[in-house]
Order: C-alpha cells, then structure tokens, then sequence
C-alpha cells in the first residue's frame, strides 16, 4: 500500500464523551456513532490491501459537515469536536489499514462544510510514510 483515497458518504460521527446507563452499562453519546465506524471499516476493507501495514502512516482526513440553510457561518466551528471526529477514523482503520493507531506518524484533519449539492461524510488519504517524504515536508515548510 502505497496510497488509498476512501470517501464514506453520511454525517459524521464523534468518538469521544461517553455516558452511564440507568443499570451502570457506558454508552458512546453519540448514538451514530457504531453505524459511522462500521460504514468507514467497510469502504476500507473494500480498499485494503490485504493484511494491515506495519509501516508508519500519514493520514489526511477531511470532514464535510452538513449546513442548516439558515446558517451563516464561515467555518464550521460547530459540535463535533475534531479531535472526537479524527479519534472515531482512526480506530475504525485499526486492525484494517494498519494493526496500530500508533502507526499514524502525521495526522492533517479538516473540517468544512459540504457543497450544497454534495452529500455530507469524509474523505480519507492514507499514504506509507516514507523516509525521504519526510525530509522533504520538513524542508518544504
């Protein structure tokens, strides 16, 4: 594997903030949240490559969030967090794309709003850092 581009079509969901049941059993509060990891794991099962890398990875991750018509805002700086967004990309690609969350050496997340003819979801790129992309970026920047 040397570069995958996966688009998962829906709204996204966080990882993050969880909550107790009446009899003591912890839920994620997002309730989309199994069906949003579950639709990623599925398109990168589609795209992998076979067995998970070992290799370290670089990872871009763009989030199209979905804009109610009366809003006017320029960035979406609305709930869900990013870092809560990124968390529930990176383990549905657990044990698919790479054995380890750890893998991901450089990690570029973005939220924006979805065209208004474009459905809602993510865009993921996932690409084998090398050592020679890595000395190129740091001179680049």
């Amino acid at each position: 594997m040397n570069y995958i581009k996966i688009i998962i079509p829906g709204i996204p969901a966080s990882k993050g903030s969880l909550f107790k049941g009446k009899y003591g059993q912890i839920y994620p509060a997002d309730k989309k949240l199994k069906s949003w990891v579950n639709a990623i794991s599925w398109q990168a099962r589609e795209q992998a490559p076979g067995e998970p890398s070992q290799a370290a990875i670089d990872l871009t991750i763009t989030f199209n969030l979905p804009q109610a018509s009366n809003n006017k805002k320029t960035y979406p700086t609305i709930k869900p967090d990013l870092d809560k967004l990124a968390r529930a990309v990176l383990d549905a690609l657990t044990g698919i794309i790479y054995y380890d969350d750890s893998q991901v050496i450089r990690l570029e997340c973005n939220k924006a709003w979805a065209a208004t003819d474009d459905t809602p979801g993510c865009e993921i790129e996932i690409r084998e850092a090398t050592k020679w992309a890595n000395i190129l970026d740091g001179v680049s920047k």
